[in-house]
């Protein structure tokens, strides 16, 4: 830290004070989404992305009459909705904050299979 001191002399110089406060600084929200990001399979992550646009154009298309037969459009309709419904999730599953307890658990559980074999 810079800190302002008085000289004999009466002019005013910069020391440096050896006390330095180091404050963690929060993580912010960016920063925890980008590392669910980086733990996620990008495989997964792109073909949820994937997946949701195609349903989400898929019910356009239904909707807005480009697809001639009515019991084709309506099937293809109910498809999209299912595709985008999956993709959403995926999704969700993908970037939802985990819950410690729930990392503690399977942890556990990875160490007595590996104890046991």
């Amino acid at each position: 830290m810079v800190a302002k001191s008085t000289n004999k002399n009466g002019s005013d110089q910069l020391t440096q004070d050896a006390k330095v406060r180091k404050n963690e600084l929060p993580i912010s929200f960016d920063v925890k989404l980008s590392h669910r990001i980086k733990a996620a399979s990008p495989l997964t992550l792109i073909s949820s992305i994937t997946l949701f646009c195609i349903g989400v154009c898929v019910v356009t298309l239904s909707i807005a009459g480009h697809i001639n037969p009515l019991w084709l459009a309506s099937l293809m309709s109910i498809f999209g909705s299912v595709s985008t419904m999956i993709g959403l999730y995926q999704i969700y599953e993908l970037l939802s904050e985990r819950s410690e307890l729930d990392n503690l658990y399977k942890e556990a559980i990875k160490r007595v299979i590996n104890a046991q074999n």
